[in-house]
């Protein structure tokens, strides 16, 4: 009778634990599959987004009035830091100053002394 019981214990726990690793197994299936069928973004995408237009900012008077730059200047935002604060500016003389894509901006080379 005692072996009867031993038998009947084992095979229960058995599968129990096949049950759990059964389980286990399909939520991991269910992640892998998630993971799979999310879109990513692509070098190319990302390369169009960059290429992209984008509206002109320029800077309000009181704004001008913090950086001491003349109220009369227009001047436009090229580039703000992730609170929203200005970090690159241009002074536009003319409307062909204008930059409508900042990304194509050319790095500016120190001056070397000859």
């Amino acid at each position: 009778m005692n072996k009867i019981i031993n038998k009947k214990l084992i095979i229960i726990i058995g599968l129990i634990l096949f049950l759990i690793l059964l389980i286990i197994g399909i939520i991991i299936f269910w992640r892998v599959r998630l993971r799979a069928l999310a879109p990513r973004p692509t070098s190319q995408s990302s390369k169009v987004s960059r290429s992209i237009s984008s509206a002109p900012s320029f800077l309000t008077v009181v704004q001008k009035q913090k950086l001491g730059i003349s109220t009369q200047l227009k001047v436009q935002a090229l580039k703000r830091n992730a609170r929203g604060q200005l970090m690159v500016y241009r002074i536009i003389k003319s409307n062909s100053d204008i930059i409508y894509n900042p990304s194509k901006i050319a790095p500016i080379l120190p001056v070397t002394k000859k």
